[in-house]
């Protein structure tokens, strides 16, 4: 019974870990609205459907301001971002973590 509940722990983990997703792209645009910051890429494979969909993630701490930061810093070079998010379903997709090379 021990062994089969820690399966279903390290199984439950793992699905979580699994279904996130990361895109690489660049930057096509970016704007606050509020406390947030929403933003896409160019040739997304997480908007193939429509134009109005869009990462988006609050402005509530450091790290998320650096990610703005990235953001800008990306537009206005031309190089490309890497975005981690949970899944591509659904018109806005919630950030993970944002970083460039």
């Amino acid at each position: 019974m021990k062994k089969a509940f820690i399966f279903l722990i390290v199984s439950f983990l793992s699905a979580g870990t699994f279904a996130a997703t990361t895109n690489i792209g660049l930057v096509e645009r970016i704007y606050p609205s509020g406390t947030s910051v929403k933003f896409r890429l160019k040739n997304d494979p997480c908007n193939v459907n429509s134009k109005g969909e869009y990462y988006e993630f609050e402005l509530d701490t450091d790290v998320k301001k650096a990610w703005f930061t990235i953001l800008l810093a990306a537009a206005n070079s031309g190089k490309e971002v890497s975005v981690r998010v949970e899944a591509c379903e659904g018109g806005v997709k919630t950030v993970v973590y944002i970083f460039m090379d």
